[in-house]
């Protein structure tokens, strides 16, 4: 976790070798059945049909999908900004960014969610006001979380 200025960073933690294998070799996958499919029907004397274009929206599709899980297991962090009327949150898969969202930086209530209840070590923020609320998903230190709390509560607190 990364806390500049108005900016809080809450990196991914690096997924296991197998796992990130495992969703690259799905995404090679996707991309290349259609184009086998393709060959092969071309081959035997086939003429290309609409089952060959479904296959191609299908599968590249789900390959697209897949890529965005692959970059999120590699490269995903969270950025947190703290702007002076708003709190904005972007998930970053460094080649392109999620759908963030925003709340109104007003009656800010921060809270640590705890992922392991009886140890207390890991958990990751939930941030409101009276109607919205935005929440991380990226597990982090609690001692951390307890720094961005104080950031943030620190930073808002009007009262």
């Amino acid at each position: 976790m990364v806390i500049q200025d108005d900016r809080i960073t809450i990196n991914h933690r690096k997924t296991p070798l197998l796992i990130r294998t495992v969703l690259i070799s799905l995404v090679v996958t996707c991309g290349l059945i259609p184009l086998l499919a393709t060959i092969l029907a071309l081959s035997i004397g086939k003429e290309l049909h609409i089952g060959i274009f479904a296959s191609y929206m299908i599968f590249w599709s789900l390959g697209a999908f897949m890529t965005r899980i692959v970059l999120w297991n590699i490269y995903g962090k969270e950025l947190i900004y703290l702007e002076k009327e708003i709190i904005r949150y972007e998930p970053n898969y460094k080649y392109f960014k999620g759908a963030g969202s925003e709340l109104k930086a007003e009656s800010i209530n921060v809270e640590i969610i705890h992922n392991d209840p009886e140890k207390k070590r890991l958990g990751h923020l939930r941030i409101q006001n009276g109607s919205d609320q935005i929440e991380t998903v990226l597990q982090s230190d609690t001692n951390q979380l307890l720094k961005v709390k104080e950031l943030i509560e620190s930073k808002y607190h009007r009262q």
